[in-house]
């Protein structure tokens, strides 16, 4: 195909998560079953379900320095609170972890549900990352 035609930027998409050990269906599974316990309203859910397919895509295919520095600095904090996510709530943990992330890191973000979408894939990497290598 590369040979005798241009690859588009779609087409490069897909042979990354092809090859890579990602499995979109299984995040978006996980992200469908968290977002009734955050209680958003119907706009806001529309909003963060594009934030969270936008940044997934992000981290997959084209990362920027910013995005990785926001995305090591969410890790931390989602770290220092996921006994919250154990023990408690989806909410709970939310609201611990957008307490403890910095300003700096939240000015990065264009508006709450984008934050949200970032901590919550990365809630959803961190789980699956357990789930795959602690087995």
């Amino acid at each position: 195909m590369i040979k005798t035609q241009g690859i588009t930027y779609s087409q490069v998409q897909e042979i990354i998560l092809v090859n890579t050990d990602f499995n979109k269906e299984i995040f978006i599974q996980t992200f469908d079953d968290l977002i009734p316990e955050l209680g958003l309203n119907p706009s806001d859910k529309i909003n963060i379900r594009i934030d969270f397919n936008r940044y997934m895509n992000t981290m997959h295919i084209g990362r920027s320095l910013d995005t990785v520095n926001n995305k090591n600095e969410i890790i931390k904090v989602i770290d220092n609170n996921f006994q919250i996510f154990k023990k408690l709530s989806v909410k709970d943990f939310i609201e611990a972890t957008l307490n403890d992330l910095p300003q700096t890191i939240k000015n990065n973000f264009t508006d709450r549900t984008e934050l949200l979408a970032a901590i919550i894939y990365e809630l959803i990497n961190k789980s699956h990352e357990k789930r795959t290598y602690n087995r």
